[in-house]
């Protein structure tokens, strides 16, 4: 395979290894394939390199390959061979793939930037990348290797980049004739989430000041801390003592990292987080929360509602004692429908969504929604009476959104505030009533 440079990922080695053992003990066990097999495709750059490798195989192996049993060893390497990136530019991709594939793509990324006002179109790595899972995902063979981490962990840290992924869906049914599934759309959202650590390099950075109680060996340390857990996403511009708070000016501050657990500034613009002069596992971790809340931020306007005053407008339906989740949807849904907010196909879009990719990530905490468009944005919630299981996570508020057209960037606004504010939302499983979810929400959103 390397003589010939070809490359495959590491599940599909496996395959081809299963596939070649598979073979060989068909054949020294006196059943070759006789039937003749069509093959669904094949890469001609293939043909030579698969039918050296079998017959360097046959002078190891003691035994002969014929032509139909090599046609299933030629379909599994013309599947998985990667094109070579090196090749690959915004000029040279149309000799190296399908125009269907390049008009998918196209058409994707012109999607996300209707949609959620992000644009890749100039990100040339990302859109090379996109393609090749593009193309994998049309080939009749495409395997994928699971996340050996628990998924739900993996998905939670890429919830707006699941959203942009999961978008794809009726662009891939047009395409494949079928709707991509969970796996598929996880590798999807892995590419979306390299893109937008690309993107976010080229935001610039947050002007932080740093203020701590202690000597100035201390807070020079703290500074290199700092920087080299964040030095992508924040740019150090001051190193003070505590007592400067009430005379430094911070209008051309962004964060304030200090360690007197005091309030430093009422600028409503600017964060202030308390820290440890050793900046510990808990304050990187308050911090790491703090950029992936500004992060979403860009991606919506103020000018939206307030998570909170959507929340005290909404339908709410307390204390419902179901163990059905459906149940719970078909009544929230019947809220909109009343209403005459959404189509009768916005309750079908959402069932089908749940049984691709559950929409319960957090505890206690589920927002459900269709991205069809709604004459109001709105939501209808319930909270229930005894905590239900979805998705490993028991849940005890469920949250059904709908959206504006205009407003569909509304769904980061409610995944930010309600799921990234930075509250531990299993606080929130004891509660049952809409004034304490408010009360709740409200704290934490302050």
């Amino acid at each position: 395979m390397a003589k010939y440079h070809i490359i495959v990922e590491d599940i599909n080695m496996i395959k081809l290894n299963l596939a070649i053992a598979i073979m060989y003990y068909r054949i020294i066990s006196n059943h070759p394939v006789t039937e003749e097999m069509e093959l669904t495709y094949v890469d001609s750059e293939i043909l030579h390199p698969a039918n050296c490798l079998l017959n360097s195989l046959e002078k190891k192996l003691n035994c002969s390959f014929g032509t139909e049993d090599r046609k299933d060893i030629y379909l599994i390497i013309s599947c998985a061979r990667l094109l070579d990136a090196k090749k690959l530019t915004f000029k040279t991709v149309g000799q190296y793939f399908d125009p269907s594939i390049l008009k998918l793509t196209d058409a994707y990324i012109q999607q996300i930037q209707q949609n959620f006002h992000i644009d890749f179109s100039a990100n040339e790595d990302f859109y090379i990348t996109i393609l090749q899972h593009f193309r994998y995902l049309s080939l009749p063979l495409h395997y994928f290797n699971e996340i050996s981490l628990q998924v739900n962990a993996v998905r939670s840290n890429i919830l707006i980049e699941l959203e942009i992924a999961y978008s794809v869906q009726e662009l891939a049914h047009s395409y494949y004739q079928r709707y991509l599934n969970e796996t598929e759309i996880l590798y999807l959202a892995f590419c979306i989430a390299g893109a937008l650590r690309y993107y976010n390099y080229t935001v610039p950075k947050q002007k932080t000041v740093v203020m701590c109680h202690l000597n100035l060996p201390s807070i020079w340390d703290l500074k290199y801390r700092i920087l080299d857990k964040f030095k992508d996403y924040l740019e150090i511009t001051e190193l003070l003592p505590i007592h400067m708070k009430d005379t430094f000016d911070f209008s051309d501050t962004d964060l304030i990292l200090n360690t007197s657990g005091k309030e430093i500034t009422n600028d409503t613009d600017c964060h202030c987080i308390s820290i440890s002069p050793f900046f510990t596992i808990e304050d990187q971790n308050n911090v790491n929360t703090h950029i992936i809340n500004q992060q979403i931020h860009q991606f919506y306007d103020d000018s939206l509602p307030s998570s909170l005053d959507l929340l005290e407008n909404g339908c709410w339906h307390e204390r419902i004692d179901t163990q059905d989740w459906k149940y719970i949807i078909e009544l929230l849904f019947s809220d909109f429908s009343e209403n005459r907010y959404v189509s009768e196909n916005y309750l079908a879009d959402v069932l089908q969504r749940e049984s691709i990719l559950s929409f319960s990530l957090q505890p206690s905490v589920t927002i459900a929604y269709s991205m069809k468009a709604s004459s109001k944005t709105v939501l209808s919630i319930a909270t229930l009476e005894h905590r239900i299981k979805i998705n490993s996570h028991k849940t005890r508020i469920i949250i059904l959104a709908a959206f504006r057209l205009e407003e569909r960037t509304m769904l980061f606004r409610l995944i930010n505030e309600l799921l990234y504010s930075g509250a531990n939302l299993n606080d929130s499983r004891f509660l049952k009533t809409k004034e304490e979810f408010l009360d709740f929400f409200e704290r934490n959103l302050e």
